[in-house]
């Protein structure tokens, strides 16, 4: 009978797989999974509070702890980021960590690409009051424009080393902000339907 630790190995290697990548049993005994495309191990951590592993330095480590869809597309990313020859920082637990000129110019990039992937979002809703438009709004189209928007806010993120855990925390932490705020009173209601 396999543990559930195992069980989590197996659900993010099959993700993987699904999207072609070539995943082997690493040898290594800090990680689980081996990308020879990326060379790059993948650590599915037990618990998020465990120790962040070494891995030699001619390959980047990898580290997802949950399995759920957020924690999956987050890792195929940084991945995707890997095979395209962008370097991502080592896995630290610093809170503050240096850049180099390479990776500044990655973050910044990204951010540019996030503003016009914006833009084409937009522009997928009848926006322009001064015109005559018509209310359909293509869902797939909606949908596609903002998994563009988001992967490049994914890579900005992967470049300042976030995990998962401290993407979803943050998220946590300002939704709890913004119903403390509605429940205040600080945020109205807003009169748009």
């Amino acid at each position: 009978m396999s543990s559930e630790h195992d069980e989590r190995i197996l659900k993010v290697r099959r993700s993987l797989e699904s999207f072609g990548l070539e995943v082997e049993s690493s040898g290594v005994p800090t990680a689980d999974i081996y990308l020879p495309q990326a060379r790059a191990h993948v650590s599915v951590l037990k618990n998020c509070g465990q120790k962040r592993a070494k891995s030699p330095a001619d390959v980047q480590l990898l580290e997802v702890y949950g399995t759920d869809s957020l924690s999956l597309i987050y890792l195929r990313q940084k991945i995707y980021q890997l095979l395209m020859g962008y370097t991502l920082p080592p896995a630290e637990s610093a809170p503050v960590q240096s850049h180099t000129p390479q990776q500044t110019e990655a973050v910044r990039r990204n951010i540019l690409y996030a503003f016009d992937e914006l833009a084409e979002l937009l522009h997928e809703f009848p926006w322009k009051w001064h015109r005559d438009a018509t209310p359909a709004v293509d869902k797939k189209r909606v949908v596609g424009e903002f998994g563009d928007l988001f992967v490049f806010l994914l890579n900005v993120l992967a470049q300042a080393d976030i995990s998962e855990a401290e993407l979803v925390a943050g998220l946590a932490d300002v939704q709890a902000k913004n119903f403390r705020r509605w429940r205040e009173g600080v945020n109205k209601s807003s009169d748009v339907g």
